[in-house]
């Protein structure tokens, strides 16, 4: 986590933090198993015997067994550095972003990749912001990330960014998907309004969150992601519940259902209903 004197019109500091879900086992690994495994591929060269006929003896053999396994034990947890270490949040006068929160990449990053981008809205669209803590809640969150393949792509990730639960205690918002600027994402992927990432700083993110004006519920039961039709714009003068409420809301008319809960909450003070 680091604090940063902030910018705009609000004197609160920026508060980001990233990597919750990789944790520090997982980083000692990245950093030290490849060297391990070198060392158990020098050591055994130098100092094992060949058997007869260039032959490979046990102890030869177990030394590779071990230095294999070390080095995909490596590769499995740096590529998890590399990708979960940069996912997390970011506070800002200018609004909430969550997902990629690392520095600015070199090179674009492609739309099927959708945990590496960052997801951003203003303050005016976050609301019903939780911390979910209960490890039952956590896996229940986990099991609804739906990860699969991307389209036209190797990459598999979650399918409704940005809801990316993890291992460990989980900041959860919700957005108003008219005020977010949505990255390009790959065909056949939809966004969820529900807003999921691992967090360590419990304490401090909920400070943060409250001097922005956002009201943040410890302990509670875990969303899952949006469900695609509350998503996809379409005409709600059809729908009993709009019409009910129509003359009542400000703005811009609600596109989706997922607009309309948060038209709801924001002009009417309704509690959030969706997911």
């Amino acid at each position: 986590m680091s604090v940063d004197p902030g910018r705009g019109a609000t004197s609160a500091p920026t508060f980001i933090e990233r990597g919750a879900a990789v944790g520090l086992s997982a980083k000692v690994a990245a950093y030290t198993l490849l060297p391990v495994a070198l060392v158990v591929i020098v050591v055994a060269m130098a100092t094992l015997p060949q058997g007869p006929g260039r032959r490979i003896t046990p102890a030869g053999l177990l030394a590779a067994v071990i230095a294999t396994a070390l080095l995909v034990v490596w590769l499995r947890t740096t590529i998890r550095v590399l990708t979960q270490g940069r996912i997390g949040v970011r506070l800002e006068s200018s609004g909430l972003t969550v997902g990629d929160v690392g520095p600015t990449r070199s090179r674009p990053t492609p739309p099927e990749a959708v945990s590496m981008h960052p997801y951003s809205a203003p303050w005016s669209a976050v609301y019903d912001a939780r911390l979910v803590i209960d490890p039952a809640q956590v896996a229940s969150a986990r099991q609804r990330s739906a990860v699969r393949q991307m389209p036209g792509s190797r990459i598999k990730a979650p399918s409704r960014p940005a809801y990316f639960p993890d291992s460990g205690p989980l900041f959860m918002c919700k957005v108003d998907p008219a005020q977010v600027r949505w990255p390009a994402l790959p065909v056949g992927v939809a966004p969820s309004h529900v807003w999921t990432v691992p967090v360590r700083d419990l304490d401090g993110l909920t400070a943060a969150l409250e001097r922005h004006g956002i009201p943040v519920r410890r302990s509670a039961p875990a969303l899952g992601p949006t469900r695609e039709t509350d998503m996809v714009e379409t005409d709600l003068r059809s729908d009993p519940g709009y019409q009910r409420v129509a003359d009542h809301l400000r703005g811009p008319l609600p596109r989706s259902r997922a607009e309309l809960e948060a038209a709801m909450v924001r002009d009417l003070k309704v509690e959030p209903y969706l997911t």
